[in-house]
């Protein structure tokens, strides 16, 4: 188990190589926002795009952790609702649909 001592050395540590690398922003040029405020070229936050500029190393990379979590979590929600989705399609109820999808030649116009 790591002491305080050694965890600060660690953070120190981690601070002096953010200082080494600048972090480019991670902007798509696509710079629109969604109901929630969040690009949705880069994912970041309002504040986080408006001050990205004036932040440290450390933050920005803070910042870059949480959009690829945030990216994740989008992937993640639209595998579930793919899933969803076939689940649906795949219910017997639907299986004129199926038909179609699997012979499209023979549906009948």
């Amino acid at each position: 188990m790591a002491t305080g001592e050694q965890k600060q050395s660690s953070m120190d540590a981690d601070r002096q190589q953010f200082e080494l690398f600048d972090i480019d922003s991670p902007c798509r040029g696509i710079c629109t926002t969604n109901n929630r405020g969040y690009c949705v070229g880069c994912l970041r936050s309002r504040d986080e795009r408006f001050n990205w500029n004036q932040m440290t190393q450390a933050q920005r990379a803070r910042v870059m952790a949480l959009c690829k979590r945030r990216r994740s979590r989008i992937k993640e929600h639209m595998a579930q609702r793919e899933e969803v989705q076939l689940d649906l399609l795949l219910d017997s109820r639907h299986a004129p649909l199926i038909e179609d999808l699997f012979d499209p030649l023979r549906r009948e116009d």
